[in-house]
């Protein structure tokens, strides 16, 4: 056989090896259940692309301009107690103390940038971070006007804190069913005190899906379905409701000032939606700000009088600088098979790290399916963090950049006033840090 032969023989191996990889990673029926969509991230003003694309659209801006003119404020963010916690998701505030969540389940109490350990809210023990769904992930909090702390578990549902006690108790159980279909994930909740029928307090909660848990937020993001609801359940009466569904990964959540309207961050759609819960437009929903740099996270009003709120973004980009995932948005097939290799080769080491007892291994291979991609896409993308403050209208009237990358993955931005001074406390879902910056 000649040169030219042997080496036209080995191609056609190849690709026809390629190929049916391709084909197995596909449609191999054991594999994981992982179905993705189709949408576009067009921006609006190639017009033909986005007219073509319309009913799957979901643009990012043309370029950092107006409310959005990038700047270097967020960057000059304090990074507190960086390198001895992690995930320190969302921030409330007490009696003139910061308090936040953190992912290992112990709440600490901010004080004079120095923290302490107030409570531990773990289900159960963790062998390691593949077993977090067995101890859970505080995400949300809040308090309520008498000083209990509350909590959403993204594993297990809606808690509530006694801070002096330690008592904890279940609110809302993960696996209550609201028209028939229970949540894999919770993100965030607000709190209407004496709202409900017996005037007992109602809570407006952020069910992601139904079929991703916490740790498996990746798939559930790259998918890009509508499965996700907002809940509303009265505490006393027991009722659950389902407010709003078909949404794609709803996640902050706030009250406005008048208490009868809800402003909700939909993640994979990026923009905010009104949704009235009272008076005699109860259950219209309207969009309340679109066209966003980025997947929105928590909502948290601001300490002004004049009602704004503060919405963080993970990374922040416009159409000049879009993500892998932007790129590939509407190459659903190739999204499936390459999330599906990867879920397949990590589940494939932790099993083998199972049979073995060998915990490097079993933690390495749950890296692999859960991080591995996030930390590459980390690699290869433009670092850029963002914080914006938005009016009651639905108008951004102040943005924070971080063009540098030295402040972003934030998940929240939370206002207090210590002294004379406001300050913006932002949280992470993934940073080990607790991010501090003074407003003025």
């Amino acid at each position: 056989m000649s040169l030219k032969a042997q080496i036209l023989k080995s191609f056609v191996l190849s690709f026809l090896f390629v190929f049916l990889f391709f084909v197995f990673l596909f449609y191999a029926p054991f594999l994981l259940d992982f179905n993705p969509n189709s949408f576009r991230y067009a921006p609006k003003n190639d017009f033909f692309l986005f007219y073509i694309s319309y009913f799957h659209s979901i643009p990012l801006p043309n370029s950092f301009s107006g409310a959005l003119k990038e700047n270097d404020l967020l960057s000059k963010t304090v990074h507190l107690f960086e390198g001895e916690i992690k995930g320190p998701e969302s921030i409330a505030a007490f009696n003139g103390d910061v308090y936040t969540a953190l992912a290992d389940g112990r709440v600490i109490r901010v004080r004079d940038d120095a923290y302490t350990v107030v409570a531990d809210v773990s289900e159960s023990p963790c062998e390691g971070r593949w077993d977090e769904a067995k101890c859970g992930h505080p995400l949300g909090i809040r308090f309520d006007s008498k000083g209990y702390l509350y909590f959403i578990d993204a594993y297990h549902g809606l808690k509530r804190l006694d801070l002096v006690s330690k008592e904890l108790t279940t609110v809302f159980n993960i696996s209550t069913q609201a028209n028939g279909r229970a949540s894999k994930l919770f993100d965030d909740f607000v709190i209407d005190e004496a709202a409900g029928a017996k005037g007992g307090n109602v809570y407006y909660m952020t069910d992601v899906s139904d079929k991703w848990p916490l740790d498996h937020i990746l798939y559930c993001a790259a998918e890009h379905n509508k499965n996700g609801r907002v809940l509303k359940y009265d505490e006393e009466t027991k009722t659950t409701s389902v407010l709003v569904e078909r949404l794609s990964f709803p996640n902050g959540i706030e009250l406005n000032d008048a208490k009868d309207a809800l402003i909700v961050a939909v993640a994979n759609e990026r923009r905010l939606i009104k949704i009235q819960i009272k008076g005699s437009e109860a259950g219209k929903v309207e969009t309340f700000l679109d066209l966003l740099p980025g997947e929105p996270d928590n909502i948290r009003r601001s300490v002004d009088e004049k009602q704004t709120f503060w919405v963080a973004f993970a990374i922040a980009r416009n159409s000049s600088h879009p993500t892998v995932l932007d790129i590939f948005s509407n190459k659903p097939m190739l999204r499936k098979v390459v999330l599906r290799f990867i879920h397949a080769l990590g589940s494939t080491l932790q099993y083998f790290g199972s049979l073995t007892n060998f915990v490097p291994l079993i933690d390495f291979g749950h890296k692999v399916k859960t991080e591995l991609l996030v930390d590459f896409l980390m690699l290869i993308t433009r670092l850029h963090g963002l914080v914006i403050e938005v009016d009651s209208n639905g108008k951004i009237v102040r943005s924070l950049h971080s063009p540098d990358g030295h402040t972003f993955l934030s998940s929240e931005a939370r206002e207090v006033i210590e002294g004379s001074r406001k300050v913006l406390y932002i949280g992470s879902f993934l940073n080990n840090y607790l991010g501090k910056l003074y407003l003025n």
